[in-house]
């Protein structure tokens, strides 16, 4: 996701068919991302409790329906009831999607990052209405035979036949509930793919992926590399689509001392291309891998925390750290040297109320991490676990809320947290994990917070988490 709301028209492509006797022309727009943000749902809000966005596109469907073919990127959700969210799951009313059909849009595509943000049953009900109100649509199937039956998508307008397809780089670590299926970077299933489509004979095939660097105008190595191949599997078209990514900012702290690559720890193949990378760069360099994406969620108590938030938690905080380290570990082995630093938490080693997914994700981290001592204890390669306490970072800021929460109050009591609570300057606690590998330690504690509890849980095991509660409703 690049724009803040609703539309920003694209690319228009004219194709030719030359006949015998005539020259034809097909005018494609392109258009994204469209997004609905929880200021536009309340906009849209009538008093009778219905939706109406007609008044978005009022000026943008004069360009559309100058179109042949007016296609999207649909990057919002349509779970067909409340409740309706924005940033950071974006979820919207079928009535927006009756406004872009009214509008003038022929063709959405639905495979990003926000594919998964209402679960299964977004997906689901996201595909039929939109198939319902008459739009073709890829990228998301209902099941495996779905796509089977409907993918390439071939359409036939007039003397052309397109073949379209559509793909992203992941999902925001939420997983993709069995049967649906969302469209993934993966190079085999997209060579089949686009076999499949050359079968079909088409005057064009065009491929469109949401991949790339937020905020970045040029390409990284690897889309131009697979924008290469998918015109070498026969592509006419490839267009991409800008996503999340947050590097520009430590770059620039670092004083573009850095060389920096895309990474999202919840996607495989984004992890093969960090490796593959890093290795080409550094093949005879001793690697110091620190394992330190992460992500907080604002769910309230366990008994009321969604499922599918608690997984999307640990997807990144846990299976994050897992993958990383699978990846990169039999290279280190191989050289029988380097460093893991396995980023857990003072929310590691001591529980606190209202944090069960993100305790979870950390005490595992710890414990995965301690396991990695034992097993590493004579292959040359160390192994810390960091236990940081209050950081100065925006990781509260930058919270996921759970949908039954209210918030203006959870964001006001996130913010009471924040001012409170993270202190340490960021630069100062990079500067104790460095001393920590420097000095091989195994267990980095940071910040006199980390090292209080640390105490507490050591002299009072059984009965710590009653003190930090009581220092918990101080805030």
């Amino acid at each position: 996701m690049r724009y803040s709301f609703l539309l920003l028209l694209g690319i228009t492509v004219n194709l030719q068919v030359h006949c015998q006797i005539f020259t034809e022309k097909l005018k494609l727009v392109f258009a994204g991302d469209i997004m609905g943000h929880s200021t536009q749902i309340k906009a849209a809000l009538l008093p009778d409790g219905t939706y109406d966005y007609h008044h978005c596109f009022k000026y943008v469907a004069p360009i559309l329906k100058q179109a042949d073919l007016a296609i999207g990127n649909l990057e919002f959700t349509l779970p067909g009831k409340p409740p309706y969210s924005g940033y950071p799951q974006f979820r919207s009313p079928d009535a927006v999607a009756v406004a872009l059909k009214e509008a003038g849009f022929d063709m959405m595509v639905t495979a990003n990052n926000h594919s998964n943000d209402a679960g299964k049953t977004g997906v689901e009900n996201t595909i039929r209405t939109l198939r319902n109100l008459g739009f073709h649509q890829t990228g998301t199937f209902l099941d495996s035979m779905d796509r089977s039956l409907n993918y390439p998508l071939v359409i036939q307008h007039g003397n052309f036949k397109l073949a379209f397809l559509n793909y992203t780089y992941g999902t925001n670590g939420i997983p993709t509930k069995f049967p649906v299926i969302v469209n993934q970077l993966d190079e085999k299933q997209m060579a089949a793919d686009m076999e499949k489509a050359r079968g079909s004979n088409p005057d064009a095939i065009i491929v469109m992926v949401h991949w790339g660097n937020e905020y970045q105008l040029v390409e990284t190595s690897y889309q131009r590399q697979l924008a290469q191949k998918l015109f070498l599997w026969g592509a006419k078209v490839v267009i991409g689509d800008i996503v999340p990514e947050e590097m520009e900012e430590t770059v620039k702290l670092a004083g573009g001392q850095v060389i920096h690559h895309f990474l999202d720890v919840s996607v495989p193949l984004s992890i093969e291309e960090f490796y593959q990378k890093v290795i080409l760069e550094f093949p005879d360099s001793p690697l110091i891998l620190i394992n330190n994406a992460g992500v907080n969620l604002a769910s309230g108590n366990f008994a009321e925390t969604p499922l599918d938030d608690f997984e999307w938690l640990i997807n990144i905080n846990l299976w994050g750290v897992i993958k990383m380290t699978h990846k990169f570990l039999p290279h280190m082995y191989h050289r029988k040297d380097g460093h893991i630093v396995n980023i857990s938490s003072m929310l590691g080693y001591a529980a606190t109320p209202r944090s069960s997914a993100y305790c979870t994700s950390k005490f595992a981290v710890k414990g995965f991490t301690d396991a990695l001592k034992v097993e590493l204890l004579n292959a040359g390669i160390g192994v810390s676990s960091v236990h940081p306490g209050g950081i100065k970072t925006n990781i509260i800021r930058k919270s996921k809320l759970s949908d039954h929460l209210d918030e203006q109050q959870t964001w006001h009591l996130l913010n009471k947290i924040e001012k409170k609570s993270l202190t340490m300057p960021a630069k100062q606690a990079a500067e104790i994990i460095i001393n920590g590998v420097e000095r091989n330690k195994s267990r980095i504690l940071i910040g006199k917070d980390a090292k209080a509890v640390d105490w507490l849980v050591r002299i009072f095991p059984d009965t710590y988490f009653k003190l930090l509660e009581n220092l918990l409703k101080k805030i």
